[in-house]
C-alpha cells in the first residue's frame, strides 16, 4: 500500500542534468504555400524532448477582389498543417492522416478553454479574436507548438542516440482555410523564414545509460504514441448515409463521425468567412437535418442504440473527458443545439480506457480479423442547394519497439 502524496516526504535529484533550446532550419526551402512540403530532421545523438517542438514562420495574405476586400488566416494557426508523416532512421513510424487541421478544429472546438485564448492570440497574432486583427497580412511572425500523432509519445523524451535520425514531414493545407470576404476572386498565403526550435536535454550522471543498456539487454524499448486515421465518403444531399471503413491497429482508441460542407474546400465568392464561428467555412461541420448516428464495427452498434443527436453530442462531451469537467473549457460559439448541428457537428465514441498514466493501450485490437467498419446515420435532405461528405477519423495507439543498434520495430 502507498499513503497519499500529501504524507509522503522524499526529495529527489537528477545530477549533471541541463536543458537547451535548439534552432533547427527545415531541410526543404525556407518558403512555402498552400499545398507544399515543410521538412526537418530532429538533432542525432541527442535527447530530443518531442513536447517542446515548435514551427516559427512569418506568414502573409494575398488576395484579389474589389476594393476593400481581404483575407487572414485561420482562427487557429495549427490548422495550416493538414498532414503529419513522421519517420524514425529511414522507418515511417507516424504515416498521419489526411484533414488533420479539421481533426484539430474539432478537438479545439470542445477542449480548448477559452481563458487560453489570450496566450494564443500572441502565437497566432490576433487571429483568435473575434475578427481577424490582421487583415491581409505580410510577413506577420506566427509560432505553431501543438502537433498531433507521434509528437505526443510516452515517454515525451526520446534519445535519438538509440533511435537514429527522427524526420518530420508537415504538409500544409489548402488556400480555402483562409477566411475571406465577399467578391474575394482569389485568395493564397505564403510561409517564409521557416524554423523549428527543440528542447535538448542533457543528463551525464552514467545512471540513464546504464538504465538503458541493462533494459535494452531484457528487450526493446517500447514508445507508445497515438496515431490516426481519415475517411472521406462520396458527397451526399442527405444525413442519411452508411459509409464504410476499415482499419487494422493493436487499439482502436475513439472513433469520431462528422461531415463537412460540399464547399469546404472551395474559396466562396460570396465570402469564405462563417461569423458564427468566427473562422473559416473550410471548418464548418454541417448536420442540420440529422435523425440518429451510430458506428459499427464487426455487427456491433457502438453505442448499442441508434443515438440522438443529443444523444451523440452527450457521448461525444464523454469520449473527450468534458461531461463532468468544472475547469475545462470550448468555443464560446458552441453555444446552443443548433448551432452544434449546423456548424460544429461531430459524433466520438471511446473505445479505450481513458487515463492520464503514461504507457497503457487499451483499446480494440483489430489486427488480423476482417474487422468491417461503419459510420450509420439517418436524417433528411441537407438545405438546399448544399450537399455534405460523411468524414470519419480514428484515433489509435501504436507502439515504436527500440532494439540494440537501432533495431526498430512497428505496431500500428
Amino acid at each position: 500500500m502507498s499513503y497519499p502524496r500529501s504524507l509522503q516526504y522524499a526529495a529527489q535529484r537528477l545530477n549533471n542534468y541541463s536543458r537547451q533550446s535548439l534552432l533547427l532550419m527545415p531541410r526543404s526551402n525556407g518558403t512555402a504555400k498552400s499545398g507544399n512540403l515543410i521538412s526537418c530532421v530532429l538533432p542525432e545523438n541527442t535527447k530530443v524532448d518531442l513536447r517542446s517542438l515548435a514551427l516559427h514562420f512569418k506568414g502573409s495574405v494575398d488576395t484579389t477582389g474589389p476594393e476593400g476586400s481581404f483575407g487572414a488566416f485561420p482562427k487557429h494557426i495549427e490548422t495550416l498543417i493538414d498532414r503529419i508523416s513522421v519517420s524514425v532512421n529511414g522507418v515511417t513510424v507516424d504515416p498521419g492522416c489526411s484533414y488533420t487541421n479539421q481533426l484539430v478544429k474539432l478537438l479545439f472546438d470542445y477542449t480548448l478553454d477559452s481563458s487560453i485564448n489570450p496566450l494564443r492570440q500572441v502565437c497566432s497574432n490576433g487571429e483568435d479574436q473575434e475578427m481577424p486583427a490582421v487583415k491581409n497580412p505580410r510577413d506577420q511572425d506566427f509560432v505553431i507548438m501543438n502537433f498531433p500523432g507521434f509528437l505526443h509519445a510516452t515517454p515525451s523524451i526520446i534519445d535519438t542516440a538509440l533511435t537514429g535520425p527522427i524526420s518530420l514531414e508537415l504538409y500544409l493545407a489548402p488556400d480555402a482555410v483562409l477566411s475571406t470576404t465577399p467578391g474575394t476572386t482569389g485568395c493564397g498565403y505564403t510561409l517564409e523564414d521557416i524554423r523549428f526550435t527543440v528542447d535538448a536535454i542533457s543528463l551525464d550522471d552514467g545512471i540513464y545509460d546504464s538504465i538503458v543498456a541493462k533494459r535494452l539487454e531484457s528487450g526493446p524499448i517500447p514508445v507508445n504514441f497515438p496515431h490516426f486515421y481519415s475517411f472521406m465518403g462520396g458527397l451526399t444531399s442527405s444525413t442519411s448515409t452508411g459509409m464504410t471503413f476499415g482499419v487494422s491497429s493493436q487499439s482502436v482508441d475513439v472513433l469520431f463521425g462528422t461531415f463537412l460542407t460540399d464547399k469546404h474546400s472551395m474559396i466562396d465568392v460570396a465570402g469564405h468567412y462563417d461569423a458564427e464561428t468566427m473562422t473559416s467555412k473550410y471548418f464548418s461541420r454541417q448536420a442540420s437535418a440529422l435523425t440518429s448516428s451510430a458506428f459499427n464495427i464487426s455487427g456491433v452498434s457502438y453505442p448499442s442504440y441508434r443515438a440522438t443527436p443529443m444523444m451523440a453530442y452527450a457521448q461525444t462531451l464523454q469520449a473527450l473527458g468534458m461531461s463532468i469537467n468544472s475547469v475545462g473549457g470550448c468555443d464560446k460559439n458552441l453555444c446552443t443545439y443548433d448551432r452544434y448541428l449546423k456548424k460544429y457537428f461531430a459524433h466520438a465514441v471511446r473505445l479505450n480506457h481513458a487515463t492520464d498514466e503514461a504507457g497503457w493501450s487499451s483499446g480494440l485490437d483489430s489486427r488480423g480479423a476482417a474487422v468491417s467498419m461503419s459510420f450509420n446515420t439517418g436524417g433528411g435532405a441537407v438545405p438546399i442547394g448544399t450537399g455534405v461528405f460523411p468524414l470519419v477519423f480514428v484515433a489509435c495507439t501504436g507502439t515504436l519497439l527500440i532494439g540494440a543498434y537501432r533495431q526498430l520495430q512497428v505496431a500500428l
